[in-house]
Formats: C-alpha cells, sequence, structure tokens
C-alpha cells in the first residue's frame, strides 16, 4: 500500500458563488498554470459574477459545496461576488 505524503481537502461552508446559469458543454481548458487572473473570463450570475478555474476545468459551486483538492493539483478558487466566503484546509500527512 502505498503511502502519502500530503492529502488536502477544502470545505467551503459558508455562502459561496451562486451557479444558477448554465455551463457551456465543454468547459475551455487552460494552457498553462500560469495565468493573468484579470484576464480570465468573468460569469455574470443572478446574484454575482464568478471565475472559476480547477486543474484547467472550471467547476461551479454553489453555497455549502464541498471539494476535494488532491496534492499537487493545480487549483484556483476565488469569490469573485460579493457574498462572503469561507474557506478551511485539512491536511493530512502519513510516514
Amino acid at each position: 500500500m502505498k503511502s502519502f505524503a500530503r492529502l488536502g481537502v477544502l470545505l467551503c461552508l459558508a455562502p459561496m458563488l451562486v451557479a444558477q446559469t448554465t455551463q457551456p458543454s465543454v468547459p475551455a481548458k487552460l494552457t498553462s498554470a500560469v495565468y493573468d487572473w484579470e484576464k480570465m473570463p468573468v460569469t455574470p450570475t443572478p446574484k454575482s459574477v464568478r471565475r472559476d478555474v480547477f486543474d484547467g476545468r472550471t467547476h461551479t459551486a454553489g453555497p455549502g459545496s464541498v471539494f476535494f483538492l488532491a496534492t499537487n493539483a493545480v487549483t484556483r478558487l476565488r469569490n469573485a461576488g460579493p457574498t462572503p466566503a469561507t474557506y478551511i484546509v485539512f491536511s493530512y500527512h502519513t510516514r
């Protein structure tokens, strides 16, 4: 059995990005992990806006959402709206 170096879990426990708009059938892929955040597309929602990237794919999250983010995964998560969001990170180490 392989031992895991690190395991991170991110829980979004407070109201986050309201996602009640329809998603495109194929989200755009990023060509690099380095990009200008201000040039990322902003998607309007009924209550705010969002820009979300997760390892090259975009995902939608609503209030009370829970995410699992594996170690070394390229992730960008940001609350682009006026509603406050809370992010809690758990880190698990084994030997």
